[in-house]
């Protein structure tokens, strides 16, 4: 069920039923456990988790990918990091559900790095998520960019049609001037991941965009 992206990073994938393209949750493997960013669910997903130990975390990068993530953190009674600015979405601050904002330390080493488009992406929605980055110059990204046979893409390429330029330009935007050509993979909520070219996607695609 669980693919490798890294050698402590795995994933799994399940289809959207509304959009029709896959949504991926990941795995951060630590010491003493491990740590899921943005799951979704999926059939005996709790008994296939428990191979890998003690569930220390569940990071959600923003409400749209909700998901599962709620109801794993009851099953397998873990606290669950949200951004602040999507609180509300998950019913508020709790013992167990609490809030994170950008440049927060996340468990597994992780920092937020929050991205922000000023226009629509998807129809009138913005995209206002977190990124998160560990010291390996890895990301973990939901919505913003995402892969298709080893290229990047940023949103809303690949997934909605008769999008605009303005709107491809604004995401890409975010991803370079938050994340730059520093990361080396990229671990994404849609699409496949990329294992040590996530960087250098970010510069091959920069000449088709205009940034401010």
């Amino acid at each position: 069920m669980f693919k490798p992206s890294d050698r402590d990073v795995f994933s799994w994938s399940v289809p959207d039923a509304e959009f029709g393209e896959m949504m991926n949750g990941h795995i951060l493997l630590l010491n003493d456990g491990y740590v899921l960013v943005d799951p979704p669910m999926a059939p005996d997903l709790v008994e296939d988790l428990s191979v890998f130990g003690k569930c220390l975390g569940i990071i959600s990068l923003g409400p749209a990918h909700k998901r599962g993530a709620m109801t794993l953190a009851s099953m397998l009674k873990t606290n669950l990091f949200v951004p602040d600015f999507a609180v509300d979405a998950f019913g508020g601050s709790s013992e167990t559900v609490k809030s994170y904002g950008n440049g927060s330390s996340l468990p597994g080493n992780l920092k937020a790095v929050e991205l922000q488009t000023k226009i629509g992406i998807f129809g009138d929605h913005k995209i206002h998520e977190m990124a998160l980055t560990d010291e390996k110059n890895r990301a973990f990204v939901a919505d913003a960019c995402y892969a298709f046979d080893g290229k990047m893409n940023v949103a809303p390429e690949g997934i909605m049609p008769n999008f605009s330029h303005e709107q491809a330009n604004a995401s890409f935007g975010e991803v370079y001037h938050k994340l730059g050509s520093k990361m080396t993979h990229g671990f994404f909520g849609h699409g496949v991941d990329l294992k040590g070219n996530f960087g250098a996607e970010i510069e091959r695609r920069k000449k088709e965009f205009t940034l401010k």
